[in-house]
């Protein structure tokens, strides 16, 4: 049986919601073998939940209120626990006790002393990293925010999959775009894989995705692909769009496979060789695709 523990400083807010909100994530997917738990490095045993991460985890269908604040302990290290940290600095501080310890930060805010709203937000952002800890936890696999170190490794995985590759300098300019949104997926410390994508005014376009050849057909791009999507919907976008080679079935059938559709062709897109692109699609909410029609036929 894997483990999972979700690390905040208190255990009464953040973990006890992610703890409640993934054992339902898992109860929901039908997912064996792994169990949920939380724990605070800086409190003590037996201490309430707060009143507003009990509501806040109520309204997104897990029930906390009985939980009870329990201090991170030497025992809770074992090879089938992974950790799963609310910041950098916590992870930081588990590693340094245990180097061989399994830790994925999140870097999710503190909402302690905040109203119910704040509580609720926090949530669902915990809840929108729900799909990579499950990739982490099975298969090794951490996707990532792109750091700067990435950037060598991620120019040359372009430069191996496109003959239009885009340079080193291309990918820095994006860690200042406050409109961007890159991801890495690592095995230990070996880039797999990227996605980049941007998000204007609601509307995201993803404008790279590569995975190393060796790592196909493992489930990373999809994995990828279900980062932009949570991270979309947890900023209130509408929709997300990308282009692919018409040739290219192994990519579009991943799409589809994702929940794309085929809505339109935009001819001599591509170089190198000059082909067509599908433009696909997906709507994130029901109402936003009808939203969208109307304006398009009004």
């Amino acid at each position: 049986m894997k483990k999972v523990v979700f690390v905040c400083s208190g255990n009464s807010c953040r973990s006890p919601m992610a703890e409640g909100l993934f054992g339902e994530y898992l109860k929901a997917e039908n997912i064996k073998g792994i169990e949920a738990s939380s724990a605070g490095i800086f409190c003590r045993d037996g201490g309430s939940v707060t009143e507003n991460a009990v509501y806040a985890a109520e309204i997104l269908g897990a029930d906390i209120k009985n939980h009870k604040t329990k201090a991170l302990k030497v025992d809770d290290f074992t090879p089938e626990t992974y950790f799963i940290c609310m910041t950098s600095s916590i992870s930081e501080i588990i590693s340094a006790f245990n180097p061989e310890a399994k830790v994925m930060a999140l870097e999710i805010g503190d909402p302690f002393g905040c109203d119910g709203d704040v509580y609720l937000k926090t949530a669902k952002e915990i809840r929108s990293n729900f799909h990579r800890i499950l990739l982490f936890v099975r298969d090794g696999i951490l996707i990532s925010p792109m750091e700067k170190g990435d950037i060598p490794y991620i120019a040359e995985l372009e430069r191996e999959n496109f003959s239009l590759a885009w340079s080193e300098k291309s990918f820095q300019e994006e860690l200042e775009n406050l409109n961007a949104r890159f991801y890495t997926a690592k095995l230990g410390d070996k880039l797999v894989g990227y996605i980049g994508a941007f998000n204007v005014c609601g509307e995201v376009s993803i404008s790279n995705i590569a995975v190393k050849e060796s790592f196909r057909n493992r489930g990373i791009g999809g994995g990828l692909l279900r980062q932009i999507e949570e991270t979309s919907k947890f900023e209130q976008a509408e929709f997300i769009t990308l282009e692919v080679r018409e040739s290219n079935g192994s990519a579009r059938r991943l799409y589809e496979k994702n929940g794309y559709r085929e809505v339109g062709l935009r001819k001599g897109f591509y170089q190198k060789p000059k082909e067509d692109a599908v433009l696909m699609t997906k709507f994130l909410n029901e109402d936003g695709r009808k939203d969208k029609n109307k304006a398009q036929f009004s």
